[in-house]
């Protein structure tokens, strides 16, 4: 017999544990529903984590104000807001709702937009009254008292006239004299009848219509003023198009802006200081084409339902952006002969027009803030 034992020795592993996995898990589990809530959208959770950054950032630089700049697309213009000021945090917050808020504005006074306010008026023209919210309400009734002191020249009526035209360069559409003449009197003899006590509007002639699209920009910027002073920013500037509004600084700096020449955009026409002001435009190169050698644009002549000649451009300086936007209208309509009559009700408000081989007028109060004359825009 050996002296050695052959006999296997046999070692019994103890049970594993599962608790440090099932933790583990667990751990993990959580974490991911933290930073990735199911319930979340991929828009929501992005601007949940934008708004977490946002505050440090806030809190990093709450005492040192630079300039912040954010732009986005509004109907066919881009629209850029310039803050000067620490406050980034509430900027961005404010930025989100001002443009839910504003596209939905828009929408209402858009005449192609069946669930809009102004698309409801018309359609019920000649039937009965709309009641509007009281914000449209105050606007229309403000843009209808321009209309009236201006003598129709910056006419709401006149949709009939702009329904025969495209002027979208690749769709090209004008208008036949006897389309002409038709439209005419559907939207020079309508009369918009407001009530103040319903708060409605009327329009008693059927297939007449409002069409607000040469006062748009008026509208969004005086929204967007209304809505930076509400957040109590005082250093901004905001661009739409061709227009502009302002207010305070850039760091004790004043707002410029160039006024491009209308036919050679490699210059100016004017230069201005625009302070805490608007700056609203008209230019006849901005929207159309060019037909028998002459350019057709929106800015319709409310005695013939044609484009407006011969004025180039229009520069309207003012405190509000809806009223200078009318008179922009107005005097590019009118031409230079319409300065003193349009401007007396409005000694606020200073012009800059220029027309056919760089003629440029302007009102006697102008050159306090306008650098005034034709030059390379360098």
């Amino acid at each position: 017999m050996s002296l050695f034992s052959t006999r296997r020795k046999h070692y019994v592993q103890p049970r594993k544990s599962h608790i440090g996995m099932i933790v583990a898990l667990l751990g993990t589990l959580a974490a991911y529903l933290i930073f990735f809530p199911p319930w979340e959208t991929r828009e929501e959770h992005q601007s949940r984590v934008t708004a977490k950054v946002m505050q440090k950032v806030a809190e990093a630089e709450k005492d040192n104000p630079r300039l912040f700049e954010r732009s986005f697309k509004v109907y066919d213009s881009k629209l850029t807001i310039k803050v000067f000021s620490s406050k980034i945090f509430t900027f961005d917050q404010t930025l989100q709702q001002l443009k839910v808020d504003l596209n939905n504005l828009l929408n209402e006074i858009e005449t192609g937009h069946e669930k809009g306010v102004l698309a409801r008026l018309n359609a019920q023209a000649g039937m009965a009254p709309v009641v509007v919210s009281d914000p449209i309400y105050t606007m229309l009734r403000q843009l209808d008292d321009l209309s009236i002191k201006s003598g129709g020249l910056s006419s709401l009526t006149l949709k009939p006239c702009f329904d025969l035209y495209d002027f979208e360069p690749s769709r090209a559409k004008y208008p036949e004299p006897k389309e002409l003449k038709t439209a005419l009197q559907f939207a020079r003899s309508t009369k918009i009848i407001f009530d103040d006590t319903a708060k409605s509007v009327f329009l008693p002639k059927k297939n007449s219509g409002l069409d607000l699209r040469l006062f748009r920009r008026g509208v969004a910027l005086s929204f967007v003023k209304e809505t930076l002073d509400k957040a109590g920013f005082t250093d901004y500037f905001v661009f739409f198009g061709s227009d502009s509004i302002s207010h305070g600084s850039l760091n004790g700096s004043p707002w410029k802006v160039a006024l491009p020449h209308p036919v050679n955009p490699l210059q100016q026409y004017a230069m201005v200081t625009t302070g805490d002001r608007a700056l609203m435009t008209s230019t006849v190169y901005e929207q159309g084409f060019t037909r028998r050698k002459q350019r057709v644009h929106p800015f319709l002549d409310p005695t013939t339902c044609e484009p407006a000649r011969p004025t180039l451009a229009t520069a309207v300086i003012g405190p509000d952006p809806l009223i200078a936007e009318a008179l922009s209208v107005s005097l590019f309509v009118g031409g230079p002969k319409s300065i003193t009559e349009l401007l007396k009700p409005y000694p606020a408000y200073e012009i800059v027009m220029i027309g056919p081989e760089d003629a440029i007028a302007s009102s006697p109060g102008a050159s306090e803030f306008m650098s005034i004359g034709v030059k390379d825009d360098i």
